[in-house]
């Protein structure tokens, strides 16, 4: 009993720290992303690392004695003591190197893969009206919602995805005996074959959050939906047949097929712990390539020699720099030329049916958790050369990192090449001697590549320019200084997503009029008729010269006068979104019952909530028994006017508008959950008392930006 107990403890034991450090976290703002490592890394270690030690323990692998230099004794603990420490920091480096070195990858091809269905939806000549309605603010890291219906429909995928990798390992004639323990290659073409599925599915997700539409329709929640729902469905049927042709075809083999499954289960939980996290940096390439591809003078600017330049002084510096980190000065460096070890004697020593030294598995921990501390400072390194050439010679975050990555690409492939990695990790137990107590402790297994490496080079070198890429878009999300406001000019909503630099402006520099009334007296009289320019709409430089004729170099000096005396601010754009501006005319909220809880008036036309609610309850009627659809209404397009509606728990809300867009289509739902969560109670024993809905208004004026013209008490 003791023994279990011992064995118990030692394999939870990185868990329990991992707790322990989220329990610490929980009160300073870093909580979320704690507790978001926290499960990641207790997935992976549980349902991974653990579920293939005790899978392996059921195919026959029995616990093979660790041995140790020392004589450890209940008394003498430390060489044990130490292991553990090596073994939970590789443990550690493992989940880190999922997130800096495999996941960025997903986030790059996605909007690739997004681009190419957007082609396939609207075909080529209507990509060119296809806009988009971005948010690069923050995300929020509460809820889960989104990456349950990612999980749902991952696991669903789970059983076809395995017969269809084994299928295609015999299609390309890789060696596979699935009857083998220890037979790898199924291993790294899953692990490729993932990155794919889940960037196809980052991609059609993708498109949902970018906001993507096209001819006033939201195409892109269409396509999620739809995609979702067919996959979902479908997979349900070919999972089931494929888990029955694979038990047939395959027999005997059970537990690889829950081995397998362990590491797909695992890596999607780990992926979706960062998914939030990491989604922006995708949104944002996602809209970058978009707005290239509709720019009419994309071919310019992707020739402009001073962009290029630069990117290219900056890319072939930092890779230069990274370089000499690596073979100088890097941790792994240093440890590697006073270790003096033979790394594939060492992981032959460790590999799956050895009994290693505690002396190999530590130095074997910490040799590796090394190289990912090295690299994981490499990137550090490099993303923080990327922000010093910014401020210094002025050249864009995203032009940096790509040609920083198309450098550090063809670099590692020289160095690298033949480099790739040499070995499936697993893990195993194996059983150690302590006084009289055999205990077991888990440990690292290696199971060697004999094949040729053709697959996993080139995806190496793809995941180095995705993570600088990715992480420097990240970077800039967070330290950029990004500005988003949105003007309303002719019928149409311009939202504005740039940064201020006003040191350097070129004719794309926008100039806004700083809100502060208190500066006014500060304005020269000659310079008065000029600042009464922003105060209808927000100008180019370009715009500007060109509306008041006046010498360029006189303009930017008017212009750093009034910068640096607070009367205006300069700005370099990094998006400009033009979309026609919906007008809101009401909203009405009713019970399914079809009683009005609140009504609000925002235009000349009024509607009664009772009509709304009737006429509502009647359609939805009408189709589904004409129809047999068990979908809710989601909209009446009557032309020049649009009824959107939302459905809550117990509620629907209805908004009266001349036209539906997907932004006010997604503030519509923030408003739906919005009054959920501060009415769900009152709802469910609601009394009849409209008063009981009072704050409703100042709900109303967050999320939608806009004050009733005329006021109306809510409705009876």
């Amino acid at each position: 009993m003791n023994e279990l107990l011992i064995s118990a403890a030692l394999i939870l034991l990185p868990n329990i720290l991992v707790a322990l450090i989220v329990f610490i976290m929980r009160y300073t703002r870093f909580k979320e992303v704690a507790l978001r490592a926290g499960i990641a890394f207790t997935a992976f270690w549980l349902i991974y690392c653990v579920g293939s030690s005790i899978v392996f323990y059921l195919l026959g692998v029995q616990p093979n004695p660790v041995y140790s230099s020392q004589n450890i004794s209940k008394s003498a603990l430390k060489p044990l003591a130490v292991y553990i420490g090596s073994l939970t920091t590789y443990s550690f480096a493992l989940t880190i190197t999922y997130l800096i070195f495999m996941f960025p990858f997903v986030f790059f091809i996605a909007p690739l893969i997004g681009i190419l269905i957007l082609f396939y939806v609207v075909k080529r000549k209507g990509i060119k009206e296809v806009t988009f309605w971005i948010d690069l603010k923050p995300k929020k890291l509460v809820g889960w919602e989104e990456e349950k219906e990612v999980l749902k429909l991952l696991i669903a995928l789970l059983p076809v995805s395995l017969y269809f990798l084994i299928t295609l390992l015999k299609l390309l004639q890789l060696e596979l005996d699935p009857h083998v323990v220890g037979s790898t290659w199924l291993g790294w073409v899953l692990e490729i074959y993932m990155l794919f599925l889940l960037s196809f599915i980052v991609a059609v997700n993708l498109l949902y959050t970018s906001r993507v539409y096209h001819g006033n329709k939201f195409v892109g929640e269409t396509i999620r939906r739809n995609t979702f729902n067919n996959l979902l469905s479908i997979s349900i049927v070919l999972s089931s047949v494929s888990l029955i042709l694979f038990v047939q075809i395959y027999r005997g083999i059970e537990y690889l097929f829950i081995y397998f499954s362990l590491y797909y289960i695992a890596i999607t939980i780990v992926f979706l712990a960062f998914f939030k996290i990491m989604e922006p940096a995708s949104v944002y390439i996602f809209a970058k390539i978009l707005t290239f591809i509709r720019d009419k003078d994309r071919l310019q600017k992707l020739f402009d020699l001073r962009t290029a330049g630069l990117g290219i002084l900056v890319g072939a510096l930092t890779a230069l720099i990274s370089l000499l980190y690596i073979l100088y000065t890097g941790p792994l460096t240093f440890y590697w030329v006073h270790a003096n070890v033979d790394l594939d004697e060492l992981m032959n020593a460790c590999s799956l049916y050895q009994s290693p030294y505690l002396d190999a598995l530590n130095i074997l921990n910490i040799l590796i958790s090394l190289g990912s501390l090295q690299r994981f400072f490499e990137i550090a390194i490099i993303l923080g050369l990327i922000y010093v050439f910014r401020n210094t010679l002025k050249v864009k975050f995203f032009v940096a990192g790509v040609y920083v990555g198309i450098f550090k690409m063809i670099t590692d492939y020289f160095l690298l090449q033949g480099e790739a990695s040499k070995a499936w990790t697993t893990a195993v137990l194996s059983s150690l001697n302590i006084g009289s107590l055999n205990i077991l402790v888990p440990r690292f297994a290696y199971l060697p590549l004999t094949t040729n490496q053709f697959i996993v080079i080139p995806m190496l070198l793809l995941k180095l320019l995705a993570t600088l890429l990715v992480f420097t878009v990240l970077v800039y999300l967070k330290f950029g200084k990004l500005v988003q406001f949105t003007d309303v000019e002719a019928g149409h909503q311009i939202k504005y997503i740039c940064e201020p630099e006003p040191d350097r402006i070129t004719p794309s520099s926008l100039i806004k009029l700083k809100i502060a009334k208190i500066f006014e007296d500060k304005i020269p009289e000659d310079l008065k008729q000029i600042v009464e320019f922003f105060k209808t709409r927000t100008y180019t430089f370009q715009e500007l010269k060109e509306k008041l004729g006046m010498p360029e170099e006189k303009l930017k000096k008017i212009l750093r006068y009034l910068y640096e005396n607070y009367i205006i601010d300069i700005y370099d754009v990094e998006f400009k979104i033009v979309t026609p501006a919906p007008v809101i005319e009401g909203i009405y909220i009713v019970n399914t019952d079809g009683i009005a809880l609140y009504s609000q008036s925002f235009g000349e036309v009024k509607v009664e909530p009772l009509l709304i609610s009737g006429m509502l309850s009647a359609i939805t009627s009408f189709v589904k028994e004409t129809t047999s659809s068990q979908q809710y209404l989601q909209a009446i397009d009557h032309g020049d006017v649009v009824l959107m509606i939302e459905y809550g728990d117990g509620f629907f809300v209805t908004l009266l508008a001349n036209r539906e867009t997907p932004e006010l289509r997604m503030r519509l739902r923030e408003f739906v959950k919005r009054f959920q969560e501060q009415y769900g109670e009152v709802l469910k024993q609601w009394s009849g008392d409209p008063s009981e809905f009072e704050g409703t208004e100042q709900l109303i004026k967050e999320i939608f930006e806009i004050t009733p013209i005329s006021e109306e008490a809510p409705a009876t």
